[in-house]
């Protein structure tokens, strides 16, 4: 992706910067940008902190599934989808409490001489 992003994608940081959600669930195509594109800047952009991201996809054959994964998402799951299902993918995510936990650890340890 070229350094000045897409409107599209420019608008949805945007609102994730305003709203710093603890989850992102997003389909993997849309009109205006990717899922995946969406995950890789979340990933490049907010590297202090961490958001669960799960991608919806029609797409099933596994090579597609690691390429969204390795674009910096947590779990996928195939359309058509359960809603019972995402909401037990979207419950696994750790808990608030515990990354900053984890984050003001790792705070500590990059300050270690």
């Amino acid at each position: 992706m070229p350094l000045c992003l897409r409107k599209a994608v420019r608008e949805a940081m945007d609102i994730f910067a305003k709203h710093r959600p603890s989850l992102v669930i997003t389909d993997w195509m849309m009109p205006d940008f990717s899922g995946l594109e969406l995950c890789e800047n979340i990933r490049q952009q907010f590297q202090e902190s961490y958001t669960y991201i799960i991608i919806l996809t029609g797409m099933s054959h596994k090579s597609e599934v690691v390429k969204g994964l390795k674009s910096g998402a947590d779990d996928y799951l195939t359309k058509p989808f359960d809603q019972e299902e995402l909401l037990a993918r979207a419950g696994v995510q750790p808990s608030d409490r515990t990354h900053r936990q984890i984050e003001a650890k790792n705070r500590l340890l990059s300050n270690w001489p």
